[in-house]
Order: C-alpha cells, then structure tokens, then sequence
C-alpha cells in the first residue's frame, strides 16, 4: 500500500521544516511496516513537498 503526504510550508519556514522532516523520517522503519519512504520538493514552488511511503500492509499504515 502506498500514502502519499502533501505539505505546505509556511514562508520563511522551509529549512526549518525540511529538519524536522528529516527527524521525523528516522521513526519510519520496517519495525512499523515501512518498506520505503521518500520526499520530494517542487522545483518550481519550494514550499509544495511530497512524501511517499509504501507500506507493508493496510494494518501498518
């Protein structure tokens, strides 16, 4: 099963978040039924990120 995650930063806030985002990643492991996490970051509008995660099952998630 896959989740995907859209986050809107708040102005002046997009290093702030994208540590945070960072720290909050090292909870997502296979322990819980994560089988892969990524972000991405728009290009065009930085405060847009996406997060992908495929989990093990519909329980996990």
């Amino acid at each position: 099963m896959f989740s995907i995650c859209t986050a809107y930063i708040e102005n002046g806030k997009l290093e702030e978040t994208l540590k945070g985002f960072k720290e909050s990643g090292k909870k997502f492991t296979k322990d819980i039924g994560v089988l892969f996490r990524k972000f991405f970051q728009c290009k065009i509008q930085p405060h847009i990120i996406w997060a992908i995660t495929e989990w093990k099952n519909e329980k996990a998630h």
